[in-house]
């Protein structure tokens, strides 16, 4: 009998940790999204641009060379 309570406790706690973790990670996404920080208020979202700063978009680069050039739009013409 312990051994299938200890079981069913573990299980239920184990999901309820992972309920709580996801919606963290939604409500993080959500809030703090792409360089804008967004306030939910009164079921209105207030997006304030923060960016990015100036070493970030240098590692960005590093990291990916080529990354911004765009030499598709050659190919559509």
């Amino acid at each position: 009998m312990a051994v299938e309570f200890l079981t069913d406790y573990s299980c239920a706690s184990v999901s309820t940790v992972v309920d709580e973790w996801r919606d963290l990670w939604k409500r993080l996404v959500v809030k703090y999204n792409d360089g804008y920080i967004n306030d939910f208020k009164n079921g209105k979202s207030s997006p304030k641009g923060v960016g990015y700063g100036d070493e970030f978009y240098r590692k960005v680069v590093e990291e990916k060379p080529g990354f911004f050039n765009i030499e598709w739009r050659d190919k559509l013409k």
